[in-house]
């Protein structure tokens, strides 16, 4: 119902029903065209009109006040948001995870030749890593990895370069942002939880036998010196697989998300500390675990620095 001439006075006998309900890339567009309808009806006199295009515009919105607000985002966070959604996905291949399905092993593989002849092929006319690359094997850190790791950073620098372009236009992505949201979550929460287990039973890390007992401290490698003092402590070892399995587990229900972030943010830091360290071959792989959490966490920084800066 529309005000007309004076500020709060109705027009009797003139009910117009408006179309705000519509979503929001439309309201405005309706909002006008009900004033426009306002402007043409022949029995509201026309000195009234401007006062009634005045006083209707902040009314129109008041009849659907459960609306969604137009959600904007800033020019840095979509540029950047298409940059890691790219990368992130490259490097997860969540795809892969759908390997058990009969029929889809073939297209997996295809998938495969086609990223390591990407590699190889930047490799030798771009990146330049290695003249050889080593493939992986029980190191995630070679040659290889290095070289694959260079690739999707470029690949995603491209995409997110054509991206801002054929769509600049667009204000969010909210709707990408959760699936991108969901897709690491689970990933983290497999890998934590899968890696948790085996610590429980202390399986990752051994007890050290007799002849690494007997070996001088002087002739250890540093990994494997860092593996001799986990194992050799099995409270220590079901602690840090404690800690990556509640972590994992916390990342499954979407009201304990946060908590499961931080606890993995713990739980990866020292993983990657210690590979850092006692250089444990699999730098790349602990780092990503470590930034994808971040990365999570990073959605909900507004809000935690509400709660946790801003008090």
């Amino acid at each position: 119902t529309f005000t007309a001439g004076r500020p709060g006075a109705l027009l009797p006998g003139r009910r117009l029903e408006c179309s705000c309900v519509l979503p929001p890339r439309r309201q405005a567009r309706a909002c006008m065209e009900c004033v426009d309808i306002t402007r043409h009806t022949p029995h509201w006199p026309e000195t009234d009109m401007a006062a009634t295009a005045i006083a209707v515009e902040p009314t129109l919105h008041a009849v659907s006040p459960g609306a969604p607000a137009l959600t904007v985002w800033p020019l840095w966070q979509r540029v950047l948001f298409r940059f890691f959604f790219v990368y992130l996905l490259l490097q997860i291949s969540p795809w892969e995870w759908f390997g058990a399905i009969p029929g889809t092993g073939k297209l997996i593989n295809q998938y495969g030749r086609l990223v390591d002849w990407g590699v190889t092929k930047s490799n030798a006319n771009l990146f330049h890593v290695r003249e050889t690359l080593v493939p992986v094997n029980g190191s995630g850190d070679t040659s290889w990895a290095f070289a694959q790791m260079w690739l999707f950073l470029a690949l995603a620098a491209i995409a997110c370069i054509v991206w801002s372009i054929l769509d600049r236009r667009r204000p969010h992505y909210e709707r990408l942002a959760w699936w991108l949201r969901m897709i690491v979550r689970y990933y983290l929460a497999t890998v934590a939880v899968s890696y948790g287990i085996i610590k429980l039973f202390a399986l990752q890390m051994g007890f050290p036998t007799l002849s690494q007992l007997a070996t001088p401290l002087g002739d250890l490698l540093p990994m494997r010196f860092s593996w001799l003092f986990i194992g050799y402590s099995f409270k220590y070892q079901f602690f840090s697989g404690a800690m990556e399995t509640l972590a994992g587990l916390l990342l499954l229900y979407r009201g304990t998300v946060t908590a499961g972030l931080f606890a993995a943010v713990g739980a990866f830091l020292n993983v990657v500390m210690i590979n850092l360290s006692y250089d444990v071959p699999v730098k790349l792989f602990s780092m990503h675990l470590l930034f994808s959490s971040l990365f999570l966490l990073a959605l909900d920084s507004r809000r935690l620095a509400n709660l946790l800066v801003l008090n």
